[in-house]
């Protein structure tokens, strides 16, 4: 409707645009600043020019919930802050709860379905300090489950623009992967993640290793990783049958070199000689690399080859003994349903330092790369964790600690 009644007027300069479209001509702008030009050059929609919608941005009030004095209160604070201090990062926390916390409160965005509907979610944005230690909400929300993609899309650039204009700078957009932060990612303009891809549901069973203690004399031994549940050892895998590959369409140029620059930021929206970097929270890294090994069951790094047959070994020979070296790892985090998928605690449990000091069976003569892997990933994970600048990144992190091997 709002595209409609903008095309309806005879004079370009007698255009009024609403909210709802200045923020859909804002989205489009971020995607393709290119595409965007070309639409307005040819008139193929009624788009504000790059100005009008500049004016647009810096003249709209608050909406979703935000409160004008949180922002009075940044803009206070701003000039008693250091330039480095007021760079921040923006996330949000989205918490279900099973009590009626309210109705649906997403104004002129509510969809239909949802107007007078009791609310059962909560999302609370807030700004965190690349530098010190504050952390500052600027908005609260009641939604009926998760909100889609489109809708957080704009509440994330609103978000940014109020803290912009109070005087501080959002530099980083972190989320985890959910699939709606994924559509919010696409709405940005950021190309798909390479663990978005389909995973296989396999499941292992510890009981089906063969018992390699009377085999320890062979020096060709190799203990066979643990076969997947409803499938029979001999049983031989058909080859797989060839795909025809689907042409790839090439892109506009000028589209092409702003997407190589880095496919996890986008131009900023109130500045364009700025990025904004959309990432994902480190502990969801953690899980996807954890559920990788699990699917692919063996993985090439540049120390070597990382396999799962390790992890397996390390618990059945704990089970043969009363006291185990590994306590942490069992064979709940060889499941890749979805409740083993997304527990931290079994995918920061995998990289625990005392795994790869039971690596040393004759079964494991070429888990150099294991080790390595897991030493690297126990160092990472402490360094994420710590709150001091002692046990943090630093660049000599490699020289001065040779036992971590960074």
């Amino acid at each position: 409707m709002s595209c409609a009644k903008a095309a309806k007027a005879k004079d370009t300069h007698g255009r009024r645009y609403t909210i709802q479209w200045v923020y859909e001509c804002q989205m489009l702008r971020i995607k393709s600043l290119a595409l965007y030009k070309k639409m307005l050059r040819d008139k193929f929609l009624p788009l504000p020019s790059l100005r009008t919608l500049q004016r647009y941005m810096v003249r709209l009030k608050p909406a979703y919930g935000f409160q004008e004095n949180t922002f009075e209160l940044l803009k206070e604070k701003a000039p008693h802050m250091t330039e480095a201090e007021r760079h921040c990062k923006f996330l949000w926390v989205d918490k279900s709860s099973l009590k009626v916390l309210g109705f649906v409160s997403l104004d002129k965005f509510t969809p239909e379905g949802l107007k007078d509907v009791p609310a059962d979610h909560s999302l609370t944005m807030m700004i965190q300090g690349l530098r010190g230690w504050y952390v500052q909400t600027v908005s609260a929300h009641f939604t009926k489950g998760a909100v889609k993609g489109d809708v957080l899309a704009k509440l994330v650039f609103e978000a940014v623009r109020l803290t912009e204009e109070a005087g501080f700078f959002i530099d980083v957009v972190v989320s985890d992967a959910a699939s709606w932060n994924r559509n919010m990612w696409t709405q940005f303009g950021l190309k798909k993640l390479q663990y978005e891809r389909q995973e296989s549901k396999k499941t292992y069973d510890i009981d089906d290793y063969d018992d390699y203690d009377n085999e320890e004399e062979d020096e060709n031994f190799e203990v066979e990783l643990a076969y997947p549940t409803k499938r029979k050892p001999n049983k031989k895998k058909k080859a797989p049958k060839s795909r025809s590959k689907k042409k790839e369409k090439t892109p506009h140029p000028e589209i092409q070199v702003l997407n190589e620059q880095s496919e996890a930021s986008c131009v900023h929206p109130m500045d364009n000689k700025r990025r904004l970097w959309i990432v994902s929270d480190f502990p969801h890294l953690i899980k996807s690399i954890k559920q990788r090994i699990v699917n692919a069951e063996e993985i090439e790094t540049p120390d070597g080859k990382v396999k799962l047959n390790h992890w397996v070994i390390v618990v059945k020979e704990d089970e043969k003994k009363g006291i185990k070296v590994a306590p942490k790892l069992s064979s709940a985090h060889f499941q890749s349903e979805s409740y083993a998928a997304m527990s931290v605690k079994l995918a920061f449990s995998v990289s625990c330092n005392s795994h790869y000091k039971r690596l040393g069976v004759p079964a494991m003569q070429d888990c150099d790369g294991t080790v390595k892997f897991i030493r690297r990933m126990n160092v990472l994970i402490d360094a994420m964790n710590s709150n001091t600048r002692k046990h943090g990144l630093k660049e000599e992190e490699g020289e001065e600690n040779g036992d971590t091997e960074q």
